[in-house]
């Protein structure tokens, strides 16, 4: 993967220093809404929602800047243990219980800088993509099921793996590398239906494919 993406940076600037432009750099904008699904061999299907602006730095290659939204959806399978205090006329006593846990859901807030590079610029202009992304991980989510086990009168009375909850590990904020292809069709003068696919690899959350579909105009 890490050569793809030398080769990806190779042909980018090799275009940059050969071809003859028509337009100056930063001479056309464009904005667009797109909405798509992630997933991978590890997870359930999430969905991402961005809005994209871009600019040409040579007729062939854009520059483009992102914001938006993803949720992910990774399968997991474990335990977390721990207990509750229940409180009433008789006095107070300890239940303990458990969680299976099937699945961890994460909401992030992606902010993506990349290029476009238009392998032909035409009515159907297909292209190739590269892009560099800081993710936020705003909140995550657990699915599982609570199974209760017993109830004590005393705390010393229950078994010790249930007198402090197991916490999940917090997952931080990750950077990712995305490498892709796209097709964007002409519909009007000023108004441009995209399609793309991106593999995006992170650092600590797990590497996803992303199918996205978007207008942009200008």
């Amino acid at each position: 993967m890490k050569k793809l993406i030398v080769l990806f940076l190779l042909v980018y600037f090799h275009n940059y220093f050969a071809q003859e432009n028509k337009h100056s750099p930063f001479s056309n904008y464009q904005v667009g809404i797109y909405g798509g699904v992630n997933y991978s061999s590890f997870s359930n299907k999430g969905y991402d929602y961005f809005i994209e602006a871009k600019t040409n730095i040579i007729d062939n290659l854009d520059f483009k800047i992102s914001v938006g939204i993803e949720k992910i959806q990774i399968n997991q399978k474990y335990e977390v243990n721990g207990f509750r205090t229940i409180f009433s006329d008789n006095g107070k006593t300890y239940q303990t219980h458990k969680f299976e846990v099937e699945k961890e859901g994460y909401d992030v807030i992606p902010m993506i800088l990349g290029f476009k590079y238009y392998i032909v610029n035409r009515t159907f202009s297909p292209y190739t993509i590269l892009e560099f992304g800081y993710h936020s991980v705003k909140e995550s989510h657990l699915w599982s099921e609570e199974i209760v086990l017993d109830t004590y009168k005393n705390f010393t009375d229950m078994p010790t793996e249930n007198y402090t909850p197991i916490i999940r590990t917090k997952v931080h904020d990750t950077i990712s590398i995305g490498i892709g292809v796209g097709l964007k069709y002409k519909l009007t003068p000023f108004i441009f239906v995209d399609m793309r696919y991106i593999y995006q690899m992170h650092d600590n959350i797990l590497n996803t494919n992303r199918l996205f579909f978007g207008v942009n105009v200008f």
